[in-house]
């Protein structure tokens, strides 16, 4: 992947709130599956872009915007000489104040597997005014302000907020029981996937006999409990392969998985890569 930068502003874990913002224009680019394990916000400027999540093609026009979920393995193709923005920030991070606490519990659902891309389109971008605050958050690191990580945050919350209100009237469905049920049993499975977990025991944290919180979690989240600690297992030793040296195996069985054949089966179905290349490829990869 070619890329020239036009602008970068990196900020990590030595600031209160870590962020990147960065615009560049694409030269020659490989489409190589890979992950971030920040939320990924990015905005076409020029050209054509498209890119390859849980094997659908999204294509964003000028102006679009794509969200794309921290862990979720995704490819990224253009025209030469396309121009687009990105911005990262861990959506963990984000607080909201004492006058938006109704918002908190929802940011897990926007940032959730439950919503692994979030495609805005030019016309939903400007109503919801969320191209307006990304040229603001770009602009706020050349104005000289104290504390730019605090504005910076406080603009993404706005996008957040902003997001979540597009959610709710989109999805048209009881997303305050629901937001309470996922979120307890969610909070459950991130605690514990690396343990033997059964889905009596996540339904029982979420207040519901099995049967019923089987259905409302498939039904609201698009995947079976199953499959959603799967890819929880999966997202872990996805950063163990790309930040530590362990063995593969050592990976497989720390995570969760009762054997090697299950951790490479479900690793390629999910991936599309053998854990070996997805280490290979990851620790090259900086975009």
């Amino acid at each position: 992947m070619t890329k020239r930068i036009i602008m970068e502003k990196l900020f990590h874990e030595s600031t209160p709130f870590p962020y990147s913002l960065q615009k560049c224009e694409v030269e020659d680019m490989e489409p190589v599956c890979h992950i971030h394990p920040h939320c990924q916000i990015t905005q076409n400027l020029k050209g054509k872009i498209a890119y390859r999540i849980d094997e659908q093609q999204i294509w964003l026009e000028e102006g679009d915007i794509l969200l794309i979920n921290s862990h979720i393995p995704h490819a990224c193709e253009a025209e030469e000489k396309s121009i687009r923005r990105n911005m990262g920030f861990y959506p963990e991070m984000l607080e909201v104040g004492t006058y938006c606490k109704a918002y908190d519990s929802f940011l897990r659902i926007l940032y959730s597997n439950m919503y692994p891309y979030i495609l805005l389109k030019k016309v939903d971008c400007d109503r919801m005014h969320i191209t307006e605050i990304l040229e603001e958050i770009f602009s706020i690191p050349e104005k000289g302000y104290i504390a730019v990580d605090g504005l910076i945050h406080n603009r993404i919350v706005d996008i957040s907020i902003a997001l979540i209100q597009w959610m709710v009237k989109k999805e048209n469905k009881d997303i305050q029981r629901i937001n309470g049920v996922l979120c307890r049993s969610m909070e459950y499975i991130e605690a514990n996937c690396r343990e033997a977990i059964k889905i009596r025991d996540v339904a029982e944290a979420a207040g519901l006999n099995s049967s019923y919180f089987s259905h409302c979690f498939k039904k609201n989240m698009g995947i079976s409990f199953k499959q959603y600690l799967n890819r929880k297992r999966l997202e872990a030793a996805a950063i163990e392969l790309t930040t530590t040296e362990e063995q593969i195996s050592y990976i497989a069985f720390s995570c969760g998985f009762g054997s090697v054949t299950s951790f490479y089966q479900n690793f390629m179905d999910f991936y599309k890569l053998s854990p070996k290349r997805f280490r290979e490829l990851n620790t090259k990869i900086t975009s």
